[in-house]
């Protein structure tokens, strides 16, 4: 390899005016530019797209933190709402606690009967076959369960909307639990 002298010159070109270091010719390599990190920051802001791209996050970071609703609730329909939420309470829908109880209870006896090399050993893989399938049935009844109160909760947001004060709240908690 043949090491040539490097000279430091100011580029030609219209849209940058770097220097640049030239250690052989037609070998360009740039230097940091006077300004160093703020000039490049500044040449990428200064891009169409890289400063709608930058406008829009700023605008979603805005929205999900401090804007309000759009769409103010009246009176009757915020009513309607928390009598429609208060129908998606366990309580509410028939059978809801007692499936979830014998839903909890199976799958405590199932870690109880589910050790270490269970397939193995006779005794607690017959236990698991034993109760595995009620509990499938519990867990399928479970989601037949959890689906209605879902579309009970999908009714009640419904009736106010998605850009009023409630259904703005649900989706920061969403985006924030998530």
């Amino acid at each position: 390899f043949f090491f040539a002298e490097t000279r430091t010159f100011s580029c030609v070109c219209p849209a940058c005016s770097c220097e640049t270091e030239m250690s052989t010719p037609g070998n360009v390599v740039p230097v940091a530019a006077g300004g160093g990190a703020l000039v490049r920051a500044g040449r990428l802001i200064g891009r169409p797209r890289v400063l709608a791209g930058l406008s829009l996050y700023l605008f979603g970071l805005y929205a999900v933190l401090y804007a309000t609703a759009p769409i103010a609730v009246s009176p009757e329909l915020e009513r309607e709402f928390t009598e429609k939420m208060s129908r998606t309470a366990p309580v509410q829908i028939e059978g809801f606690i007692e499936a979830e109880l014998k839903l909890h209870q199976l799958q405590e006896e199932m870690y109880e009967v589910r050790v270490w090399f269970w397939r193995f050993r006779p005794q607690y893989r017959e236990q698991v076959e034993r109760i595995q399938p009620h509990l499938d049935d519990a867990w399928a009844e479970m989601q037949v369960l959890l689906k209605e109160q879902e579309a009970r909760r999908s009714a009640a947001y419904a009736t106010v909307g998605v850009w009023s004060d409630f259904g703005v709240e649900e989706a920061r908690a969403l985006l924030w639990s998530s």
